[in-house]
């Protein structure tokens, strides 16, 4: 089940169930907005068949995913190889391109391969810098998570650990006034590594 087989991310999930449940599946789709690197990757973690995944590997129910993106803030998939004659119900969820002004729901590392600080070399540098860079690459606004809180404006001079996007033209990052890394709730995000002559 590849992401080529959703040729309209937005149109009603029932029409993709539909051809689904014609190959004799019984499966459950959700579409969510997702962060560009995400648009047509299945969240991994929300396909539920007749047995829990297995810890770190294939999972005892026999569907495996298609292994797609690392960045993620929880795992992803491109697809999923479903055995023949597969009958237990599946619930899937897959990220679509968000509308303008939504937020999305599916999220990766700002820096992640399709994300616009691909390769930019952000993680420590100061507030202005990187809001400016951001600009440069179509994302406007920027808000701010710090270790008291979430914040609409922080000093310029202040450090950016992390980040993700909110939605098309809003980046949240997570910052601090010192290069260590403030103690916040939640997964660190993690990206790709950036190869040599990449932008």
């Amino acid at each position: 089940m590849p992401p080529t087989a959703y040729a309209d991310l937005y149109a009603d999930p029932e029409v993709y169930q539909e051809q689904l449940r014609g190959l004799g599946l019984d499966v459950s789709l959700r579409l969510v907005p997702a962060s560009p690197s995400l648009v047509g990757r299945i969240w991994e973690g929300a396909v539920r068949g007749g047995e829990p995944a297995a810890e770190g590997g294939r999972r005892k129910d026999a569907i495996e995913t298609i292994d797609g993106c690392v960045a993620a803030r929880f795992p992803c998939a491109i697809g999923l190889r479903i055995p023949v004659g597969y009958s237990k119900k599946i619930d899937i969820t897959l990220g679509r391109q968000g509308r303008e002004g939504e937020q999305y729901t599916m999220l990766a590392s700002i820096d992640a391969p399709g994300e616009p600080l691909h390769c930019t070399g952000f993680r420590g540098a100061r507030v202005d810098r990187v809001v400016a860079l951001l600009r440069s690459r179509g994302v406007p606004h920027a808000v701010f998570v710090t270790a008291d809180g979430d914040r609409a404006t922080v000093p310029g001079s202040w450090y950016v650990h992390e980040g993700v996007l909110r939605s098309a033209g809003t980046a949240r990052l997570l910052v601090g006034p010192t290069h260590r890394r403030p103690d916040v709730p939640g997964p660190r995000m993690w990206a790709d590594g950036c190869r040599k002559g990449s932008s």
